[in-house]
């Protein structure tokens, strides 16, 4: 079974409280000297800030749509063996086959791997930290190749 435990549970939590504002007002205030940099005579200063603004910008926000897509997922755990996994949530059980999950993709710039429906839909998106996780990506690796 794959569960993120309750220190780990904590430990994003603590993450999400300190990452969520560094990435949503990080992003304004680099925006914000962009702006102040256009008062500058030199025209490439501008244009490298502006450039990094909006590249930072956009890592950020990525990794700020993962971290929240993480926690809506973080109460849930799953089982998994040769023939797919069972997402447990709270009433129900859901399973999945390995041919269904051929979107999954990992993120290891943020330490996530995230089950994707053959849809593209998200079903659960697991951090490193959790238990039995390198069972589960040696498991992923054999059946779908990710």
């Amino acid at each position: 079974m794959v569960i993120h435990s309750k220190s780990v549970q904590i430990l994003a939590y603590i993450c999400a409280v300190i990452l969520i504002p560094v990435y949503t007002f990080g992003s304004l205030a680099l925006f914000y000297a962009t702006y102040k940099s256009t008062l500058n005579p030199d025209v490439l200063v501008t244009l490298f800030i502006a450039v990094v603004s909006v590249v930072v910008s956009l890592f950020g926000y990525k990794s700020m749509y993962l971290l929240v897509r993480f926690l809506k997922t973080l109460k849930l755990s799953f089982e998994f063996d040769e023939n797919g996994i069972a997402l447990n949530s709270e009433n129900e059980v859901q399973h999945y086959a390995w041919d269904e999950l051929k979107n999954s993709k990992d993120y290891p710039s943020c330490q996530v791997f995230c089950l994707l429906s053959k849809d593209g839909n998200h079903i659960f998106s697991i951090w490193e930290y959790a238990k039995n996780y390198s069972e589960f990506r040696k498991m992923a690796l054999e059946k779908i190749g990710i």
